[in-house]
């Protein structure tokens, strides 16, 4: 097909999603989700980090959980010692990994793979339901057009978050 100048059409190319249909010239400064995403990062890292400490807690002074994880009978003080130690462990293992991951998740550069971990690191609170009224509006705006250019149009620009 041709236009008045009998010149063919050609599409014009765009680098990034398909999806975005915002220009990079539209976006003149940061999204606003990524001041959210940062508070809820730096808020769910501090959360991990609690969650570490009663793991320390309960593998220093396995007797005072004894009391709420309940047993009864001959080897119960023995039981309880053990299921003390390894809840705390699972505990320090989970607040470990995930706290380095909202930490790394709120200084990560804007670049195609930092806004997938974004999703990621989004979608695991979900797994609470404590969390779920914080992360679907964060979702929400997390997978808008104009945040999903600012991460892919980054590489272009050399941009950090």
């Amino acid at each position: 097909m041709a236009n008045e100048d009998n010149r063919p059409y050609i599409p014009v190319q765009r680098s990034g999603p398909s999806d975005a249909r915002l220009e990079l010239n539209d976006i003149q400064a940061k999204p606003s989700v990524l001041i959210w995403y940062k508070a809820y990062c730096v808020a769910m890292a501090l959360m991990y980090g609690l969650v570490l400490l009663l793991g320390v807690v309960m593998l220093m002074a396995p007797a005072f959980f004894k009391d709420y994880l309940g047993s009864a009978g001959k080897g119960a003080e023995e039981l309880d010692q053990v299921a003390s130690q390894v809840i705390g462990g699972v505990y320090v293992i989970m607040g470990v990994l995930l706290a380095l991951l909202y930490v790394a998740g709120a200084f990560l550069p804007a670049r195609p793979w930092a806004w997938i971990v974004g999703i990621v690191l989004i979608a695991l609170s979900f797994t609470s339901c404590c969390c779920i009224p914080v992360s679907i509006p964060l979702l929400i705006y997390w997978i808008k057009p104009a945040t999903k250019v600012y991460f892919y149009s980054a590489e272009e620009a050399g941009r950090t978050v």
